[in-house]
């Protein structure tokens, strides 16, 4: 599903240089990390280091978690992060991290984090939602009107039986920026049940439009 969405609405550019991490735990469990290396700005450099940090804190923590579960010898483990590569410009990086993982239990599961980064005020940052708006303090506000409502149509069984009705926080910053607007990131169990698997919700800029900045990290995308 992921594989699919992704080829029918990124723009992807050349394939750029990759870093791969390998670590084993234990007798049979093997984590492995595969990083973009751009070279070039201050956000592509920005971008190859914070990649690399955010994918080798989340193989420490399944290190950590191999250890707390004890898993017995017959049991493997793996873990594959890697990253889907959306917009790629010297000036706006948009890449959505995966941890593909499997500790030997009845199925795998995977997550993903967005990794944006753009200039704010002529500096390198990794963006939040609050950097591509008028009013970075309605962050939460906007995010919840475009992505709830979609979550209903797709029936994502918490939201539409009414266990969540809200974004948290954190996940009002998952996102990854395409040519045609932002797609928020839900793994499974976020939003509904294993068997529904990922949600992916799209929003085009026009949806957006209102609220976002007419300048800064999204200049040249949007038709402006």
């Amino acid at each position: 599903m992921l594989s699919s969405l992704l080829a029918a609405s990124f723009a992807i550019a050349q394939k750029p240089e990759s870093e791969v991490t390998q670590y084993k735990v234990g007798k049979g469990h093997e984590l492995k990390a595969t990083t973009p290396v751009y070279r070039g700005s201050p956000v592509k450099e920005l971008a190859t280091v914070d990649t690399k940090l955010t994918a080798l804190t989340r193989l420490a923590q399944f290190r950590k978690d191999f250890a707390d579960l004890d898993l017995p010898e017959m049991r493997t483990g793996m873990v594959d992060w890697f990253v889907t590569r959306s917009i790629e410009r010297d000036d706006l990086i948009s890449l959505i991290g995966t941890a593909y993982y499997d500790f030997g239990g009845a199925h795998p599961n995977r997550d993903h984090v967005g990794l944006n980064y753009g200039l704010v005020n002529g500096k390198a940052k990794r963006l939040v939602f609050a950097d591509l708006l008028k009013d970075p303090k309605r962050a939460k506000e906007i995010a919840d009107q475009a992505v709830m409502p979609k979550l209903i149509v797709l029936r994502a069984m918490w939201v539409t039986e009414g266990s969540i009705n809200e974004l948290e926080p954190k996940q009002v910053d998952n996102f990854v920026i395409t040519p045609a607007g932002i797609t928020w990131l839900f793994a499974p169990y976020e939003m509904g049940s294993y068997a529904e698997g990922d949600y992916f919700v799209k929003v085009p800029w026009s949806e957006l439009e209102a609220d976002l900045k007419s300048s800064g990290p999204l200049r040249g995308l949007r038709g402006k």
